[in-house]
């Protein structure tokens, strides 16, 4: 059932950024394009062409926004619509709490990693120079670092940005599932549950990132001077150390997700009383 429900989750939300992500690539074609063939000397200073990048390059950039706007509120309203309006469909569905969050966060998320190759290929077609894919003009080579330590970072960001990109869906699903219990105007509760609990997290990192943060500059302080001067089983235990600092950001990413993913999926039993 969790294939089905993907699969029509997938359809709703395609039906929307298709569209959307096309409109963003044919933009940035023609915005890039009449640079590019400004660039070019038997198009240099062509009226037409003028006319054509001032018009279309501040829609290109919009187009871009349009992109992150609408992945966002399109994977938001597909689950606000889960505890509204079509909530006694979903109801009647022989389903799981956790298939019917499942298939929304999927959906989700997977509607976002195909937007960022998108927002980098339109962002690309705008102000690279197209030479090094027509013609191979002279450019800077792409080096890729392929060291351990290259692809560990790189592995680790990617890792990062998928945290967050979850929690933030998340975290929207939590105020809309607290917004939904209120008996009248739960879109009005929803907007006040998120700025009420943004300014509750924004408090709790602010508290929980001074502290830490001056006790890490003063011990780094202390370190860089004295690190030529300790043993190496002191440099070991720093190294370890220093190694679980990394690692903390997505630990905590990690354990949020879960938290949210907890209290969402209760929500939703509750809600639609499936479970």
């Amino acid at each position: 059932m969790f294939q089905k429900l993907f699969k029509y989750e997938a359809l709703a939300v395609g039906r929307v950024m298709v569209p959307v992500w096309l409109g963003a690539l044919v933009l940035a074609t023609l915005s890039g394009g009449a640079m590019q063939l400004q660039n070019l000397p038997p198009f240099s200073g062509t009226p037409f062409l003028v006319i054509l990048w001032t018009v279309v390059a501040p829609l290109s950039v919009l187009s871009l926004l349009a992109v992150i706007a609408v992945c966002i509120a399109a994977n938001i309203q597909r689950f606000y619509t889960l505890l509204g309006v079509r909530g006694y469909l979903y109801f009647c569905l022989p389903v799981n709490p956790w298939q019917q969050l499942a298939a929304k966060w999927a959906v989700a998320m997977v509607s976002s990693a195909i937007s960022v190759p998108v927002l980098l290929l339109c962002s690309w077609l705008m102000g690279g120079d197209w030479r090094l894919m027509l013609v191979g003009g002279d450019g800077a080579a792409i080096r890729l670092d392929l060291t351990w330590q290259g692809v560990g970072s790189t592995a680790y960001t990617i890792l990062l940005a998928a945290l967050a990109v979850s929690f933030v869906y998340l975290y929207f699903y939590l105020c809309i599932g607290i917004g939904a219990h209120w008996p009248q105007h739960r879109l009005a509760a929803s907007v006040i549950v998120y700025f009420v609990l943004s300014f509750i997290l924004q408090v709790l990192l602010l508290l929980g990132l001074v502290v830490p943060g001056v006790y890490l500059y003063n011990m780094l302080d202390y370190e860089y001077t004295a690190f030529a001067l300790v043993t190496d089983a002191q440099r070991t235990k720093w190294t370890i150390r220093n190694t679980l600092l990394i690692a903390s950001p997505g630990l905590l990413l990690a354990a949020a997700n879960g938290i949210l993913w907890a209290v969402n999926l209760r929500l939703i039993g509750k809600k639609l009383n499936l479970a």
